[in-house]
C-alpha cells in the first residue's frame, strides 16, 4: 500500500468519525453540550459520540458495538472512562465540548498514542481486588436481594444491616457458604488499591446507620469503585446526577462484569 492509499484511508476514517471537516489530519467532532454520566445528553450529540466510540472500541477493545441510538448507556459511559484513563485524565465518564477527550476521540490514525499515554494500571497489573456478590436470603434483613462486599488483600469489607464488618476472607466465605457467591476479580494499580482500602476503612470506622437507598452493601461498593473510575451502576437509571440513588447487588454484578478491568469470575458454591 502506497502513501496516497494510506492517506486516503485515514481521511475516510476521519470523515466517518463525527462527519466533520478534516483539519491537520483530525476530524473535528462537534457537540453542543456534554455527553455521558451527568451530562445534558442531547440525542444528536450522543449519536455523534457513540459513532466515534465505536471506532475506538473496534481498535482498542473487544465485544459488541454500542448502539448508536442517541440514548446514553452504561457501555457508552464505560468506554468514555476507558478512553480517559488511557489518556491519563480523570475518568469522569463525561465528554465536554472542545475538551481534550473529545479532540482525542476525533483523531484518526493517531489513536496509537493512547498506548503510550496509557496509565500504568492498564499496562501492568499491580494487584487485584475481588468484588463478592452473593444471592438473596429472605430471612435476613437487608439481604433479601443479595449482598455485596469487597476483598482487598485477604480482608473483606462488608456493609451489613447491623454493622460494617471487616473480616478475614476465609471467615467471610465460610459465613456465607449457605448461598452462592460470585467473585469478580478486577485489576488495579497499587495507588487505586490504596484509595479503596483507606475509604473502606474510613466507612467501617464511621459505622453510619444502614440505609437501603444511600448506605446499603451494594451502594457502598458502587460508591467506592466509582471513586477510581470503575462503573458500578447503570447510568440510565440515575435520573438526577446530584441525587444518590439505590444500587442493587444484581446491578453491581451485571455492570462490573462488563468492566474492561475484569480478569476472571470465581464461583463459590453453596455448601450448607
Amino acid at each position: 500500500m502506497n502513501g496516497r492509499e494510506i492517506k486516503h484511508q485515514h481521511c475516510a476514517l476521519d470523515s466517518a468519525i463525527g462527519r466533520g471537516p478534516i483539519v491537520g489530519g483530525a476530524a473535528m467532532i462537534r457537540i453542543r453540550a456534554s455527553v455521558g454520566r451527568g451530562g445534558l445528553n442531547r440525542a444528536a450529540d450522543v449519536r455523534v459520540v457513540q459513532r466515534a466510540l465505536n471506532v475506538y472500541r473496534r481498535r482498542y477493545r473487544r465485544g459488541r458495538e454500542i448502539p448508536e441510538s442517541g440514548l446514553i448507556s452504561f457501555d457508552s459511559v464505560e468506554t468514555i472512562q476507558d478512553l480517559q484513563r488511557r489518556l491519563g485524565a480523570n475518568p469522569t465518564g463525561r465528554i465536554e465540548p472542545m475538551s481534550p477527550t473529545l479532540r482525542a476521540l476525533g483523531r484518526a490514525g493517531g489513536l496509537a498514542e493512547f498506548d503510550t499515554a496509557m496509565p500504568e494500571v492498564l499496562r501492568a497489573v499491580a494487584g487485584t481486588v475481588e468484588v463478592l456478590v452473593s444471592d438473596g436470603r429472605l430471612v435476613s434483613s437487608g439481604s433479601q436481594w443479595g449482598h455485596v462486599a469487597v476483598d482487598i488483600g485477604g480482608t473483606v469489607y462488608s456493609r451489613a444491616h447491623t454493622n460494617y464488618y471487616v473480616l478475614p476472607r476465609a471467615y467471610y466465605l465460610q459465613r456465607n457458604s449457605y448461598r452462592v457467591t460470585v467473585g469478580l476479580v478486577l485489576r488495579m494499580s497499587g495507588g487505586e488499591i490504596g484509595i479503596l482500602r483507606r475509604e473502606l476503612q474510613r466507612r467501617a470506622a464511621l459505622q453510619a446507620p444502614y440505609d437501603l437507598i444511600g448506605n446499603s452493601c451494594s451502594t457502598n461498593v458502587a460508591d467506592v469503585l466509582e471513586m477510581i473510575g470503575v462503573l458500578a451502576h447503570d447510568p440510565r437509571f440515575q435520573w438526577d446526577a446530584l441525587r444518590r440513588t439505590a444500587v442493587s447487588p444484581k446491578e453491581v454484578l451485571i455492570i462490573v462484569s462488563r468492566s474492561p478491568r475484569l480478569l476472571r469470575r470465581n464461583i463459590y458454591p453453596k455448601l450448607k
